[in-house]
């Protein structure tokens, strides 16, 4: 069964084959009969001892024992008749025979399926050994590889089978490489061509070039050699006319040098136009090193040429320049003579050759606008006059020369006399002047001495007696003591610059002055916004003290804020004037065990004249501002809805806020709890704080109503620091606040709304910067 590739039955199967068969193991058979049964029955089972496996006869040992099927009539056999059991083992032999000879079937289809796969592989191959040969084929040899393909293809096609298709496949597709790798091959190889074709061209054209540029460049250098030439022949030939002497020489040397000055301009122009042919960028000429090479030495050649003709086109320039300049002077000698001969002539009245004195005269009068005196023109002639009596064209040189002597000699007579007259009038001016300038000297001293009193007299200013000073009658004595100086300018130049300069010195001292009385005066100034920030101060702090001490009363007295200003009048209608409001707090003071001395009264005069003003009666209206106060929270509280301290809270107010008094601060009988009815600034909510605890705390602090300014700064009409500005607010002015603190939302400055005391002026300014700059300060 193995050698047929039939897996043979287990050992198991084998046991039930033998107990359901009833086969008997016989260890030893006759041989002639295993023989004949062997021959008859065609095929003899063995049973041997490995695995308990079957084996066709011949495969197991023959010691092994042998399993015999029953034998049958006319086979030689023993015939005995086969049982069921035998006959079902039959069966399963045959059936076991039947799949073994399927399967020798399959085994030899699959050898020839195998065999003609073989064949398929080589034809496969011969093709593909083809197409591996067109993978790296080259365009000479490409259509004898095509053609081999071809031939290939149609001897394999029918024995590559089913392969057939997909070997076309790979050689159409590597023929279509292969024709591409042609096709670019072939162009590159047109392209390589062509590239040494252009450069050959480019070689050719490039020679072609370089000659060009020497031959161009030679022919110019010959073309200015040549003109050079033709230079020099018309320089030699002006060097002989400037030798030739004689009437037309002039005429004749200077044509000659005019020729020569044209010729060498356009040998000039020749040898500028070569240089710029050879003036060549050698990094810009597209020239082979080796061409290149072999222009530069001939250029090399030719600039030295061209710079050989420049020193003989220089040499030959400034001959014809010096030709021309002296030609030049020749002819300005021979006009000036001319001329002098004409103006001999001029004046030559009687045509003899001669000038009399009379002619002399008139000459020295036309030329040097000279009116020349009789005994100066007899001294004259009679020098220069000859044997005819008359001064002769020799002469007349010398004669123009002892003219122009003799007026320069008379007009510096005449300047020095002027200037002798002026001296002696500026001495008079400077004498004039100076007198002028006792009065300013005097003014000036006066002036010195009131600035230096004025100073004086505002030290006590910068000390603790501010109080006492008089600021308008020192500012007064300090503006009257300087008078300005003046003083006449000259007409003369000198004479004024005289006086500039002593006025300068008067100046410099005037200035010295003015600057002490200045001084001085801004010493007043702040003394003065010291003074009246000391006494706003003052009266602010006595108006808080009399609230405190008027509240105890009207508590005292259960007196309303009407009925407290009908007592203050004693019934008097208008309002309280402000003698009855000094009765009254002598009053108040008595009843609170206090007597009011004089020094006391004054101060509650100016406290009644400074919450009046002008007016002389003090109204309800301004005795409420007078005791209504602002306090700031100094330690955080609660403010109650009544007076007393166990009231229902409203809020918390937190410390830093501000509240509006609506009262006199009340003490509290049961708890002695001082206590105020007020309005938060922040909300509007009114109710009652305490100022202090019945332990000293203090929550409250009355806030005054003035301010000082600390540093320059300005009047805003809104509270949007960007709004339009009303003023400029001057150092140590004092403002009047109308609105306490209120934070400007754009940059977050706290800012007060307040009128300048000074003028009224009401706006909005900063206590503070970003920067942390302080504007404004209680007084």
């Amino acid at each position: 069964l193995k050698s047929v590739g039939v897996d043979p039955p287990s050992s198991v199967t084998l046991k039930k084959l033998e107990h359901h068969v009833g086969w008997q193991a016989e260890p030893e058979l006759e041989s002639g009969r295993g023989q004949n049964a062997n021959a008859n029955a065609g095929q003899t089972w063995n049973a041997g001892n490995q695995g308990g496996q079957i084996f066709p006869a011949g495969q197991v040992a023959s010691q092994q024992p042998r399993f015999i099927a029953p034998r049958g009539p006319g086979t030689g056999m023993v015939a005995v008749a086969p049982s069921p059991a035998q006959a079902q083992a039959l069966a399963v032999r045959q059936a076991k025979e039947a799949e073994m000879n399927e399967r020798r079937a399959e085994l030899q289809a699959k050898r020839e399926e195998e065999n003609g796969r073989r064949q398929e592989h080589a034809a496969a191959i011969i093709v593909r050994k083809v197409i591996q040969r067109i993978r790296v084929v080259q365009p000479e040899t490409f259509d004898t590889l095509r053609m081999e393909l071809e031939t290939a293809m149609s001897e394999q096609l029918e024995k590559m089978g089913s392969m057939a298709e997909k070997i076309q496949q790979e050689a159409e597709k590597e023929l279509l490489e292969a024709q591409t790798r042609v096709d670019t091959l072939n162009e590159k190889r047109a392209e390589e061509e062509k590239t040494k074709a252009d450069a050959e061209a480019k070689k050719f054209i490039q020679a072609e070039t370089a000659e060009k540029m020497v031959k161009d460049a030679q022919t110019l250098v010959l073309d200015a050699e040549h003109k050079l030439e033709y230079a020099s022949t018309a320089c030699s030939q002006m060097e002989e006319a400037l030798k030739t002497k004689g009437g037309d020489a002039h005429d004749g040397a200077l044509k000659a040098a005019h020729s020569a000055a044209d010729l060498v301009q356009v040998a000039q122009t020749a040898i500028t136009d070569a240089s710029k042919e050879l003036a060549v960028t050698w990094a810009e000429v597209d020239l082979p090193d080796s061409l290149k090479g072999n222009v530069k030495k001939e250029y090399k050649a030719m600039n030295a040429k061209i710079a050989s003709c420049r020193q003989n086109l220089s040499r030959f320039s400034k001959l014809v320049k010096d030709a021309k300049d002296q030609e030049v002077r020749r002819a300005t000698a021979l006009n000036k003579e001319q001329a002098k001969k004409d103006l001999f002539g001029k004046y030559d009245s009687c045509g003899a050759g001669l000038l009399n004195q009379s002619d002399v005269r008139t000459f020295a009068k036309e030329v040097y606008g000279f009116d020349i005196p009789d005994a100066h023109l007899e001294r004259i002639h009679t020098k220069l006059r000859g044997e005819k009596g008359g001064v002769p064209y020799e002469a007349f040189q010398r004669l123009r020369a002892k003219v122009a002597i003799e007026h320069s000699c008379t007009a510096a007579r005449e300047a020095m006399a002027k200037e002798e007259e002026k001296l002696a009038r500026f001495a008079a001016k400077k004498q004039e002047f100076k007198e002028l300038l006792v009065d300013a000297e005097k003014a000036l001293e006066e002036a010195q001495e009131s600035a230096t009193s004025a100073e004086a007299a505002t030290k006590p200013l910068t000390g603790k007696n501010i109080a006492t000073a008089s600021c308008t009658a020192i500012k007064e004595t300090h503006l009257d003591a300087v008078a300005p100086a003046a003083a006449s300018e000259g007409e003369d130049e000198e004479i004024v610059k005289f006086q500039k300069k002593a006025l300068e010195d008067i100046k410099g001292r005037v200035k010295k002055v003015q600057a002490l009385v200045d001084r001085s005066i801004n010493l007043v100034k702040s003394a003065r916004g010291r003074l009246q920030r000391k006494e706003f101060a003052e009266v602010e702090a006595l108006r808080i003290r009399t609230i405190t001490s008027i509240g105890n009363f009207m508590d005292a007295k259960e007196f309303t804020l009407e009925q407290l200003h009908s007592h203050m009048s004693g019934g008097a209608e208008g309002g309280v004037k402000g003698d009855a409001f000094v009765v009254f707090m002598k009053g108040l003071y008595e009843s609170l065990g206090d007597k009011l001395d004089g020094d006391d009264a004054s101060q509650y005069r100016e406290l009644f004249k400074h919450v009046g003003g002008d007016a002389e009666v003090l109204t309800l209206q301004g005795l409420t501002e007078m005791l209504y106060c602002t306090y700031r929270v100094a330690k955080a509280t609660m403010l109650s809805d009544g007076h007393a301290i166990d009231s229902k809270g409203l809020r918390r107010l937190e410390e830093g806020e501000h509240v509006q008094g609506l009262d006199c601060p009340r003490k509290h009988a049961t708890s002695g709890v001082t206590r105020v009815k007020c309005k938060a600034m922040k909300d509007d909510v009114e109710g009652w704080v305490s100022v202090q605890g019945n332990k000293g705390s203090v929550f409250l602090e009355p806030c005054s109503k003035y301010l000082a300014c600390l540093k320059e700064t300005v009047i805003t009409a809104e509270l949007d620091v960007s709004s339009d500005t009303v003023r400029k607010l001057n150092k140590d002015e004092l403002l009047e606040v109308l609105q306490f603190p209120t934070k400007d939302p754009g940059c977050g400055v706290m800012r007060v709304k307040a009128k300048v005391a000074s003028d009224g002026a009401t706006g909005w300014v900063s206590v503070a910067g970003n920067a942390g700059t302080t504007f404004l300060e209680a007084c």
